[in-house]
């Protein structure tokens, strides 16, 4: 319908298809199926409606201004009011609306477009104070990063960047990292943040900066804890705490074996001992090999795996 609408070339064909789409938007019949599609047929509406069709469409929109596609007729309401009552008029729909994520962000890039900085800054505040997403980093905070660099506000970009990296993404931990010391401020800085990413982050994550900043004591400490992240981070212990790193995978490499059940885990067991094999614990491994061969003989596929170690 809509690669029809962009091919309308007469008035009457226009509005036949304008007066269509509005039709079948308020259809029930199939939206038990899931055949929801009233948004993109009034958009498509947007496209063909005139000054005499506005308040028909206008209606349409009104009727779906609830539910979850809220937004998307809000939209379409704001498309209209712009075309027809100018920007002026559609900056006031949007000062209207701002509790739309989408209404939001044209708010935020117009306020950029305009070097109205504060009041983009705003935009960022207050939608990360009405976020309620349950997983994932706010866009919110990727945005207000991106306006601090475009101001050089260095203190606000590294509050920002920590704020980020607290939220998950190390991404942003050597630009945090950069900008500090080149003003000479990280040294003192460090241990907070290691603090603060020990209490926020998940370990995994957190093991993946104490390797970063060869913290090798603080990151056997986790591994202590945090026995299945030995295939992570075992070998680049080993030469430190031999003795211990071998314990440990000793331990977390049988408690594997006993939940493989299938050539796939077989395999993975088994490149885990070649990997400490091949570390300085030959003798060691041949140890497991011939253990777990007869402890699992009446599983062949894992017996044939172990067999192709060494």
């Amino acid at each position: 319908m809509s690669d029809i609408a962009d091919k309308a070339a007469l008035d009457e064909d226009k509005e036949y298809i304008f007066n269509k789409c509005i039709e079948l938007a308020s259809i029930k019949a199939g939206k038990d199926y899931g055949a929801d599609y009233e948004d993109k047929l009034l958009r498509i509406s947007s496209k063909l409606v005139t000054p005499g069709s506005r308040a028909k469409l206008e209606l349409a929109v009104e009727s779906f201004k609830r539910g979850w596609r809220a937004q998307e007729f809000a939209l379409i309401r704001y498309e209209i009011i712009c075309r027809f009552d100018g920007i002026e008029a559609g900056d006031v729909y949007i000062a209207e609306n701002l509790g739309f994520p989408r209404i939001r962000e044209i708010a935020f890039d117009r306020a950029v477009l305009s070097g109205n900085f504060l009041e983009a800054e705003r935009h960022c505040t207050e939608a990360l104070s009405d976020d309620k997403q349950p997983y994932g980093i706010s866009p919110w905070l990727y945005r207000l990063f991106s306006l601090h660099e475009i101001t050089d506000n260095t203190w606000k970009i590294e509050e920002t960047a920590e704020t980020i990296i607290l939220s998950g993404d190390l991404d942003f931990y050597d630009r945090l990292k950069a900008s500090r010391e080149e003003r000479g401020a990280w040294d003192a800085y460090y241990p907070e943040l290691l603090e603060k990413c020990k209490l926020k982050l998940p370990a995994w994550q957190y093991m993946q900066i104490l390797e970063k900043e060869h913290e090798y004591a603080e990151l056997m400490g986790q591994v202590r804890e945090h026995t299945d992240q030995i295939h992570n981070y075992g070998l680049l212990l080993v030469d430190k705490y031999p003795s211990e790193i071998w314990d440990i995978f000793y331990g977390q490499v049988y408690k594997e074996a006993e939940s493989a059940s299938n050539r796939e885990m077989y395999r993975s067991v088994c490149t885990r001992i070649r990997r400490f094999a091949e570390a300085g614990y030959q003798t060691k491994a041949v140890g497991i090999i011939d253990d777990l061969k007869t402890k699992y003989k009446r599983k062949p596929a894992f017996v044939d795996e172990l067999s192709r170690i060494l």
